[in-house]
């Protein structure tokens, strides 16, 4: 079981990035979000990974921050979620925020996420419930609850990223808004940015 990478970061595709330990190229899948944060290639980068097996692939999965790795590894656990439509949820909901819906019960923050209908909403609420809404809402602090990107920059991209954009459409439409108060603006703002270059 390969735990975690500790390497540079060599290239990228679409849903996936290289990373070489020592010579050796090891592909990690990840999340639009995760991609959005990840330092320039070349630089140093630590990954931590889930490894899927199957009967004809091993595939790794990576992700920043532990918390991550652990929510992704329980939303497999739920019925019918497979390893893409776990990281399409970390990628539109990361984990402070996944929490609070699951916590309060918002099967519509769970519908917007492409792949997840109704009935499948439901059934991660209801699996999820035991398993992360045992946590206290007293006890999330306002960090946690908002999305865990290292600035709202890095969010804005990672969010147009998951709506289809380029990784440079939207680093581009981010550079020409300039400063936001918050999130919720600055995605409003880079959306018709983008549509407007496009």
């Amino acid at each position: 079981m390969i735990f975690y990478l500790n390497g540079t970061y060599a290239l990228h595709g679409k849903d996936f990035v290289i990373i070489d330990v020592q010579g050796v190229g090891y592909r990690v899948f990840v999340s639009s979000a995760t991609l959005a944060r990840l330092p320039q290639e070349g630089e140093s980068v630590k990954i931590y990974t889930y490894q899927h097996v199957k009967e004809d692939a091993l595939t790794l999965y990576g992700f920043l921050t532990r918390r991550e790795e652990e929510l992704f590894t329980i939303l497999l656990s739920v019925s019918g979620v497979g390893p893409k439509l776990a990281l399409a949820i970390l990628a539109a909901l990361p984990p402070g925020v996944l929490e609070k819906v699951v916590i309060t019960g918002d099967i519509t923050a769970l519908t917007q996420i492409s792949g997840v209908g109704k009935k499948t909403a439901q059934r991660l609420l209801l699996e999820l419930k035991d398993k992360v809404g045992h946590i206290d809402m007293a006890e999330i602090e306002i960090s946690d609850v908002e999305p865990v990107f290292s600035d709202t920059t890095a969010e804005v991209t990672g969010a147009l990223i998951a709506l289809g954009y380029s990784a440079l459409e939207a680093e581009k439409a981010v550079k020409q808004i300039g400063e936001v108060e918050s999130v919720e603006e600055g995605i409003r703002k880079a959306l018709k940015q983008a549509a407007g270059s496009r």
